[in-house]
């Protein structure tokens, strides 16, 4: 399986979005939310220290992402991040 690093990910989705009011914190946002995990509660810079390469990803979403079933990610992605896009 081929993997891409989180801050390329969130990088193409910020580069393709079509409404300039989007922030990156808000992406970020949708994605840590398709794994019900809020962003709010991490460091404020986080999103765009993902996005830079500057931080690791959250251990938290290591581990959700690892155990989660694909059908409720695709389905948290359509609900939080695609709406944003």
């Amino acid at each position: 399986m081929k993997q891409i690093c989180l801050g390329t990910i969130i990088t193409l989705i910020y580069q393709s979005r079509t409404r300039s009011a989007d922030t990156i914190k808000s992406m970020c946002g949708g994605i840590f939310a398709a794994y019900d995990l809020d962003i709010t509660s991490y460091n404020k810079e986080l999103s765009s220290h993902l996005k830079s390469g500057h931080d690791s990803v959250p251990v938290e979403l290591i581990f959700t992402a690892r155990i989660a079933n694909i059908d409720c990610v695709a389905e948290g992605i359509e609900d939080n991040l695609i709406p944003s896009i």
